[in-house]
């Protein structure tokens, strides 16, 4: 693979070579939206919150020190080998390194791709991220197709693949650009970072990252008591609600162990369904077995 030497490529200009992760990169994207917070923002990164993102692009809470995961560095050692596999499979693409972009109308629309390219054939270019993981896929997940669709739109380019180590097989995914999914993005990038310059804060939601950026904005406890009405109120019910519901499922649990005895596995068959595994026993070392629910 070549490195792509060129400032401007279908509606996109060349801004920086440091690569993702580096204190100019992550200086760069203080000033716009890159691929893998587009997800955030839409709602469909399991692991960040639209408010744990906009506390980092305030400077409220320091970014996420990924030096140690273990997934992300068997994910960049993994990169090179896996676009290498891609290329000698699909002899009529070929394939650049790059850096980061930025749409030329959205100057806020950042893209850093694993790689681009370009048929030999018909000169057309395109898209191309690496992804890794434990889990299969039945479906490529939401936050990796909206990565790939912004930076189909920050290029103007029409075709993506995915591709990648994916519960210890290989994946392949093309993606083809949705004009409607694309606007959408820009729509609600614009209504966040609108959000960012205003300091409106983004409502809370349900996730643990807005639990954990609300849990780090005050680490400190001056002995102080505050009144803070219905949000208390809607605390109180939520718990109550909580607690009883918890002893609901304690007891069903309870009594799908008795059914099973020393079974391993619990089934229901669904009438023109079929039969499906609900649940099974689960034991650590020597400890007593556990009930795990399947979802």
């Amino acid at each position: 693979m070549d490195i792509l030497l060129k400032e401007k490529l279908g509606t996109a200009e060349y801004i920086l070579t440091a690569p993702a992760g580096s204190p100019e990169w992550l200086e760069l994207r203080k000033q716009g939206i890159g691929g893998s917070e587009i997800g955030t923002i839409m709602g469909f990164n399991p692991y960040e919150s639209a408010y744990t993102l906009w506390h980092k692009k305030l400077g409220l809470i320091p970014e996420s020190d990924l030096s140690d995961n273990i997934a992300v560095w068997l994910g960049k050692v993994l990169e090179t080998p896996i676009l290498a596999r891609f290329e000698e499979m699909h002899p009529e693409l070929e394939l650049f390194h790059t850096g980061t972009w930025r749409n030329e109308e959205h100057d806020f629309m950042l893209a850093n791709p694993d790689a681009l390219f370009r048929n030999r054939n018909t000169g057309e270019w395109g898209i191309i991220e690496v992804k890794t993981g434990r889990n299969p896929w039945t479906q490529v997940p939401p936050s990796y197709r909206a990565q790939v669709m912004w930076y189909l739109k920050t290029f103007g380019f029409t075709k993506a693949y995915i591709v990648g180590f994916v519960g210890y097989q290989w994946e392949e995914r093309k993606i083809e650009y949705d004009a409607f999914e694309g606007d959408h993005m820009i729509k609600e990038a614009k209504r966040f970072l609108n959000a960012v310059k205003t300091a409106s804060k983004p409502d809370w939601d349900g996730s643990d990252s807005t639990l954990e950026t609300a849990r780090m904005m005050h680490p400190d406890i001056d002995g102080s008591t505050i009144e803070i009405g219905d949000v208390g109120i809607n605390l109180w019910n939520a718990q109550r609600r909580y607690d009883e519901a918890l002893a609901e499922l304690n007891s069903f649990k309870a009594a799908v162990l008795d059914y099973m005895g020393n079974a391993r596995h619990a089934t229901v068959t669904v009438d023109g369904e079929g039969t499906f595994t609900v649940a099974s026993r689960m034991s650590r070392k020597d400890g007593l077995p556990y009930l795990v629910v399947k979802k």
